[in-house]
């Protein structure tokens, strides 16, 4: 047990998303804990397999959604199991709290171009962290990000293999330039970030989507870039365009999304839009 308070210290320490999952009651050694990482490794056991399973599916559910979760497991799980010593089944239920360790959201931009600066100060306003991710260095400096928590002089798969990237990660592709945006594109999509969003006018996206396409990508993966990024607002200045695309973040953060009138009724306004709930990605 000391072992996984360790390393729940650690992964706290260094802002990492993982989730304890700890026996209530029931038919299962109360109080035992399990660790689960986002991709479902564990450490630790509840007591009995068929329950660690069922917990894991749910705790890497609950880490997509970055929300704590409380559920009663059938007590069939566990029974039969040796070590409960009797082999008999109950009609008791397994209690079993999973609390998700939520780091702060993390903002990957790569290019540092004119948007980046303002997208950096509202990010910061925001309560994110701010990593920004430039082969050039004239764009990737201190003087133009004093706010950036990070700044990665490197070409987006390098500065990818040193990142940490899960669902508390927001990814904008910001520099115009496709010897930057293409690799940043493809290594987002292969990540578990929560948002991917791609500058550029509608044909420039609908370009991407077919290159993507011939490079093996799926429509599903290819349906998880926001493009063009940003909710349309009607901005041109690089901060009225860093504005719509930290509004799009944020109603990702929030299971929110934009659908626009056109969506709803052919002939409507293309104008108008409304917020509603949507499912997180991989639920």
């Amino acid at each position: 047990m000391a072992g996984l308070y360790e390393t729940l210290k650690r992964c706290l320490q260094e802002e990492r998303l993982v989730a304890v999952a700890t026996v209530l009651a029931g038919p299962a050694p109360v109080g035992a804990k399990m660790l689960v990482y986002p991709d479902g490794r564990t450490e630790g056991s509840l007591g009995h397999p068929r329950l660690d399973a069922a917990v894991v599916r749910d705790a890497v559910r609950s880490q997509r959604r970055q929300e704590s979760l409380r559920r009663s497991y059938p007590a069939a799980l566990v029974a039969g199991d040796a070590a409960r010593g009797d082999g008999a089944d109950s009609a008791e239920s397994v209690e079993v709290f999973v609390e998700v360790f939520a780091p702060s959201p993390h903002l990957i931009a790569f290019g540092g171009d004119h948007v980046a600066i303002p997208l950096t100060h509202y990010a910061k306003e925001l309560g994110f962290r701010v990593t920004i991710v430039d082969a050039r260095s004239r764009f990737a400096n201190r003087e133009r990000f004093p706010e950036a928590d990070e700044i990665i002089v490197a070409w987006p798969d390098k500065a990818l293999a040193q990142l940490q990237v899960d669902s508390s990660t927001y990814i904008a592709i910001l520099s115009h330039d496709p010897k930057l945006d293409e690799p940043a594109t493809r290594g987002a999509l292969q990540t578990g970030a929560r948002y991917i969003g791609a500058i550029g006018s509608r044909k420039t996206h609908a370009d991407r989507r077919e290159r993507l396409r011939r490079e093996g990508f799926t429509d599903e993966q290819i349906a998880r870039i926001h493009g063009p990024i940003g909710l349309d607002l009607g901005g041109q200045t690089p901060a009225e365009i860093a504005l719509s695309i930290i509004a799009e973040i944020v109603a990702t953060r929030y299971g929110r999304t934009l659908v626009r009138a056109e969506e709803d009724d052919a002939n409507a306004a293309p104008a108008t839009g409304t917020l509603r709930d949507v499912e997180v990605a991989g639920d």
